[in-house]
Formats: structure tokens, C-alpha cells, sequence
């Protein structure tokens, strides 16, 4: 059986953040620009928290790698990941960001690269419905 994806490393700023992701589209409202999804994702999303415990941990837990798919352009979508990917880029800069925490550097990070994107939109698709169903929660 051929696999799906390869699990590498990727550098940070050829990560892209996802304004399409299904689970805050339609609440985001703001720019293009990189920076106002990461405050977006900060402070609406909880990315906030996510960033104190990895600045608290002191590392990235490579068991939960991002989910991305390698555009045209030689950088990556972050499909899977938003949250986490934002918090480590937040860190980079963290007064930019009002985070009251030290700068803390992640030069690279974990990530599942899948070779076709309906591949990964569907592992993304059975990923949350299970989430859902152990929940409790109905779809």
C-alpha cells in the first residue's frame, strides 16, 4: 500500500495559514495579509492558549505534526494545523502580537505532506467527524 503523505520538516515561513479552513471562514472577515489571520486565530480562535503552552513547554510535540499540501509556488498549505502553526508564528514576533510572552524561535515543524489534496480533504473529513461522534456531538 502506498502511502499518502511523507512526515518532514518544513521551515515556518514556507507554512501558509488557511483563510478557506471550513472551521473559521465564514467568522473571519479580515485581510489577506498573514498577520491579521494570525491575530484573528489568537484571539478568536483560542490560538492564544495554544501558544502560552508551547511557550510554557518549551517545543513543538512532534506527535501532532500540521496536515498541509505543497502548492505551486514551493510553499505549503496548512490544511490541518491553523491553531498551532499561527501560535509558533506569533511567537516569532510576540509583542506584535500583545502576547506578553518572550520571544520564542521554531525554525521548523512537523508535517504530514500530502501527495494529493482530496486525499488529505477526506482524512481532515473523517478526522472531525470522529471528533464529533466521540463527543457526543451529532452532525
Amino acid at each position: 500500500m502506498t502511502k499518502k503523505y511523507t512526515q518532514k520538516e518544513i521551515e515556518l515561513d514556507k507554512l501558509i495559514l488557511d483563510k478557506e479552513n471550513p472551521r473559521f471562514a465564514e467568522l473571519y472577515n479580515g485581510s489577506d495579509k498573514e498577520s491579521d489571520l494570525i491575530e484573528y486565530l489568537l484571539y478568536a480562535e483560542s490560538a492564544e492558549e495554544v501558544a502560552e503552552a508551547i511557550f510554557e513547554a518549551q517545543e513543538f510535540y512532534e506527535d501532532r505534526p500540521l496536515w498541509v499540501f505543497k502548492l505551486d509556488d514551493g510553499n505549503f498549505l496548512v490544511k490541518d494545523g491553523n491553531r498551532r502553526c499561527a501560535a509558533v508564528k506569533a511567537l516569532q514576533t510576540p509583542n506584535k502580537y500583545d502576547l506578553g510572552l518572550a520571544r520564542f524561535e521554531i525554525k521548523k515543524l512537523p508535517v504530514l505532506e500530502y501527495n494529493r489534496l482530496e486525499d488529505l480533504d477526506k482524512r481532515i473529513r473523517l478526522e472531525h467527524n470522529s471528533n464529533l461522534c466521540e463527543s457526543g456531538v451529532e452532525n
